[in-house]
């Protein structure tokens, strides 16, 4: 999913600027009849808000399903949902992650392990467009919590969080909880 989304937000990206340009030459007067590349550059920059709408309106699914678990496993003593992941433990002593669609509470003896990780992309240059959707693709796969449970189905989670203040909170959490 996240894939998907990153796809279709390049590649609706492209046709946001494409018809960007399109329209300011409509509107420069620079075309004898200006209203039709107005309207075909207004038409190109639709795709990019459909994907912002759609990526809204999933994530807002999302969490509204984490939310619902949480509460029905005693309500959140400490609870974040960032970029259609989250954590959360509950007063009753369990833990909630979400990480999009797959959304499970477990107790907190289910823990094996965790860790945190960031990967920074590398700095300067001009860089091909490629490397940096590949930098941005491991930017999201290395970088959040990482959490090892008693699970035969989903054994290992990966909370996408990627700001290091956020990473710290819940690594200090997961200490004190531990006792680590």
């Amino acid at each position: 999913m996240r894939v998907l989304f990153r796809a279709l937000f390049f590649f609706s990206f492209l046709s946001f600027f494409l018809g960007l340009i399109v329209f300011a030459i409509g509107a420069t007067g620079a075309v004898h009849d200006s209203s039709g590349p107005l309207q075909f550059g207004l038409l190109l920059m639709l795709p990019l808000v459909a994907v912002i709408i759609l990526k809204s309106y999933l994530s807002k699914g999302y969490k509204r399903r984490f939310e619902e678990l949480v509460e029905s496993n005693g309500g959140a003593k400490y609870a974040d949902f960032v970029d259609l992941s989250g954590i959360a433990i509950t007063n009753a002593g369990k833990i909630v992650l979400c990480n999009l669609s797959n959304l499970k509470a477990y107790a907190l003896d289910d823990v094996r392990s965790y860790k945190w990780a960031t990967y920074e992309p590398g700095i300067g240059g001009r860089k091909q467009l490629a490397t940096i959707a590949q930098e941005q693709r491991q930017q999201d796969d290395g970088t959040g919590l990482f959490l090892s449970l008693k699970d035969i189905s989903n054994p290992t989670w990966h909370v996408r969080f990627k700001k290091k203040p956020l990473i710290d909170k819940w690594f200090e959490i997961l200490n004190q909880i531990y006792g680590n």
